[in-house]
């Protein structure tokens, strides 16, 4: 039997017809797709996708249907942070995890599966995007076709920053879209400690200033404390052109005492590829290195 794939509509409103024709992806690579499409309404709030209760019954329906495997987010933007409080969570410690999938405001589900769950989840591209039609049919076919295998890896390009560092560094991945997880500090949806994790962050239309504002507050708040790693993906307009990579590279190692990394390779960017959160990951020669495998979580 093909793996089940749920696609969910849980934040912003995607735009029309993008989701439609991407759902035909899915059933190309032999999965099952389950979609419960959201029905118009003239009185929703304008920033979400549909109103609250419908949101949270899409997104309980599929953590609790026990025929799926994984979670595919159409699309991020805003509002999942919403719904986290009325997630069923004593009710899904008793569950098979779920592997969730999708990226930016997405991070806000992904970070709150880890803490309460501790499910994995991957940072990857979201159907209901045109960044997912600017992806290599290649990058997206490889993905599909992991899921098939219950095993999804990644090895991705990573650079020193700063302090040159050629020893191998082991740790748990963990991050996404850094603004969304910096609101997560000091809610039960982002864990306590990050002790011997490799941190993993990208963004976008956060000027520099807002993007160290948030760093503060991560090391502030201790969030920092015995990390093995930063990894500084792509940070979507957020400085002048031809500056916004150079001016936030450059700074984040002058104020960590951690060695830090820059990728091209993830972030709100066309190809995006998947970083595992929640798996074991090596840094060494220059590469990142994860495997994420269904049968050892269950």
């Amino acid at each position: 039997m093909s793996e089940i794939v749920q696609i969910i509509q849980i934040a912003s409103k995607n735009p029309k017809g993008l989701l439609e024709k991407r759902l035909q992806d899915f059933k190309n690579a032999g999965l099952h797709v389950q979609h419960t499409p959201i029905k118009s309404s003239q009185n929703q709030w304008p920033y979400t996708v549909a109103p609250l209760a419908t949101r949270s019954q899409l997104l309980n329906e599929a953590l609790l249907d026990r025929k799926v495997r994984y979670l595919w987010c159409a699309r991020g933007g805003y509002g999942v942070s919403d719904l986290l409080p009325l997630i069923p969570w004593d009710t899904l410690k008793k569950m098979p995890p779920k592997i969730t999938l999708g990226f930016s405001d997405i991070s806000a589900l992904q970070s709150a599966l880890y803490t309460q769950l501790g499910w994995p989840s991957v940072h990857a591209p979201m159907p209901a995007t045109s960044l997912w039609e600017q992806n290599s049919p290649e990058n997206i076919n490889r993905l599909l076709d992991s899921l098939n295998q219950s095993k999804i890896s990644g090895t991705n390009e990573v650079t020193a920053i700063g302090r040159p560092n050629d020893a191998a560094i082991t740790g748990t991945l963990f991050g996404g879209c850094l603004s969304v997880l910096t609101n997560l500090i000091g809610t039960p949806y982002l864990p306590n400690t990050l002790n011997d994790h490799i941190l993993f962050f990208e963004d976008i239309d956060e000027n520099p200033g807002r993007i160290f504002r948030n760093l503060n507050q991560w090391q502030q708040a201790g969030m920092l404390k015995n990390c093995k790693a930063i990894i500084l993906g792509v940070f979507s307009n957020c400085a002048p052109a031809n500056q916004e990579q150079e001016l936030i590279y450059q700074e984040f190692p002058n104020r960590c005492n951690i060695p830090v990394f820059s990728s091209s390779e993830f972030g709100h960017i066309a190809i995006n590829h998947p970083v595992g959160l929640g798996v074991s990951a090596t840094i060494k020669n220059s590469l990142l290195t994860w495997q994420l495998n269904y049968q050892d979580l269950v």
